[in-house]
């Protein structure tokens, strides 16, 4: 009988400090389309595809955001609430989860810190705002390892 792997199971990979994030902005049909992929090469192996980071089993791991792409320049993280996450599935609500704590958010970079306290799947939302005050959001997701402190 094969073994069947949960979806939570994150890749053997080595503990990383920080895992850099572009998230790719650009508009097709008046429809915002994103998509997640590495900002530098250390981070490679943790941007999965299918817009997922995989958080290695291990301690705390920093997540940076920074917006980019065609439609970088015309959306900003929501300052005043830049990120909701849950296990249950994805925010429909401001929520928090106690792995989660927002470092920094300013000038189109989001910088979490994920504690990694649970192997589990944290459905997260990016909430946006662009420049004529709009607001727009993305839902992707952050598979813990779990191990952290």
């Amino acid at each position: 009988m094969d073994e069947v792997m949960p979806t939570n199971t994150v890749a053997a990979a080595q503990p990383i400090a920080k895992i850099k994030v572009r998230i790719k902005v650009d508009e097709n049909d008046k429809c915002l389309n994103y998509a997640l992929e590495a900002d530098d090469q250390a981070s490679v192996p943790y941007v999965l595809a299918g817009n997922k980071i995989d958080v290695p089993q291990g301690p705390t791991t920093t997540i940076e955001f920074k917006i980019q792409g065609p439609l970088g320049g015309q959306l900003d993280f929501n300052e005043n609430d830049p990120i909701w996450v849950s296990q249950a599935g994805c925010p429909q609500a401001s929520s928090t989860d106690p792995s989660v704590t927002i470092v920094d958010c300013k000038n189109n970079k989001l910088e979490i810190s994920d504690a990694n306290l649970d192997q589990v799947d944290l459905h997260y939302r990016l909430n946006f705002v662009d420049r004529t005050g709009g607001d727009h959001y993305w839902d992707p997701i952050i598979r813990n390892g779990g191990g952290g402190p």
